[in-house]
């Protein structure tokens, strides 16, 4: 069994005990309130009639049906079903750049996150896409496959930064590498968007390239940043703010390189963009949509969790409706 939200389920112990001890304080209070004009005699004359064990049964239904609600807004489900739904047959995986460059703030704030708030525009868009995520920097690893669950691929896109791998540099070879044998078997239209400032220190992302468009692989990429450069901040040991060096010393300026990463694209058969482009990433999108033919976009079959919620609900609705039904005066009593 799982929950959609586990707060209701974490809620009832709390309201139940709320209401429970609500009820306590108020039957204390009442007590006193009527031993200060009754004397104990007529008291006990006039709660004669009165049983405090019917009252109890309705507090614990009214408790009962509460806990039954929150549970029910916590939506339980178990067992599986699928769904036919209609796919527009697109794969595509974003490798997104997280080398130290990517912290260089000619784009406010900085490279990397607007690239990640970009990736979050589209993802709102897509609707029957499958999509992954792969990191690079001097290396590459698969951070989300290739899934339907938009949630799960923002959460492993919100855990990017620039320590999530240890080696530096830039590897666009590696990227890609990792990008493709991302894939499914049954891809049909595989599509790989390259976000990186294209500054390739490995040299070898045009090969590879080359030998993704032989597998029909499609390779957008994505430009970030600006061609004058910037210089890359980063946090010292007292906590303040340096700039990155080199080996001797020298400020390091990191520029967009532009020109490698057209001829990338161009390889494989795609195109370049800017990621603040006009149409930026929707254009890509755009385009891997008109690979796939209207009458030829397959339908999927995905995997739903059921919900079972509703025999909970009714239960609470009969309990809320029987409690008023039960009186508290005993029956069959002889004065």
């Amino acid at each position: 069994m799982s929950f959609i939200d586990m707060n209701y389920l974490y809620a009832i112990p709390a309201i139940v005990l709320f209401i429970g001890l609500f009820y306590l304080i108020c039957s204390r209070s009442n007590r006193a309130r009527i031993h200060i004009f009754t004397s104990p005699t007529l008291l006990n004359r006039l709660l004669r009639n009165h049983s405090t064990t019917r009252k109890r049964i309705k507090l614990f239904i009214f408790m009962t049906s509460i806990g039954l609600l929150l549970f029910c807004l916590a939506r339980p489900q178990w067992g599986f079903e699928f769904k036919e739904s209609k796919g527009k047959g697109i794969d595509f995986v974003i490798a997104l750049d997280t080398s130290k460059s990517m912290l260089a703030q000619d784009i406010r704030p900085n490279r990397l996150i607007r690239s990640k708030l970009a990736i979050l525009d589209l993802i709102a868009k897509l609707r029957g896409d499958r999509v992954g995520l792969v990191a690079f920097s001097g290396s590459a690893f698969l951070q989300c496959p290739l899934t339907l669950d938009y949630d799960a691929f923002t959460q492993s896109l919100n855990a990017l930064d620039t320590d999530i791998i240890n080696r530096g540099g830039t590897d666009i070879a590696l990227a890609i590498a990792e990008a493709k044998a991302a894939f499914a078997k049954d891809s049909e239209n595989k599509i790989i968007v390259l976000i990186t400032d294209g500054e390739d220190l490995e040299a070898s992302g045009i090969m590879e390239a080359k030998a993704a468009k032989e597998e029909g692989i499609r390779i957008y990429t994505v430009g970030v940043g600006s061609e004058e450069g910037e210089l890359i901040p980063v946090a010292a040991i007292n906590g303040e703010i340096e700039y990155l060096k080199d080996g001797s010393g020298n400020l390091v300026r990191t520029k967009l390189d532009a020109e490698t990463l057209q001829i990338i694209s161009s390889f494989s058969g795609a195109f370049y963009v800017s990621l603040f482009e006009e149409g930026g990433l929707d254009s890509i999108y755009e385009e891997g949509l008109a690979l796939v033919p209207e009458e030829e976009r397959k339908i999927r079959m995905d995997e739903v969790a059921i919900d079972r919620y509703q025999a909970f609900a009714i239960a609470a609705f009969l309990l809320l409706i029987l409690e008023p039904l039960i009186h508290t005066r005993k029956r069959n009593h002889k004065p």
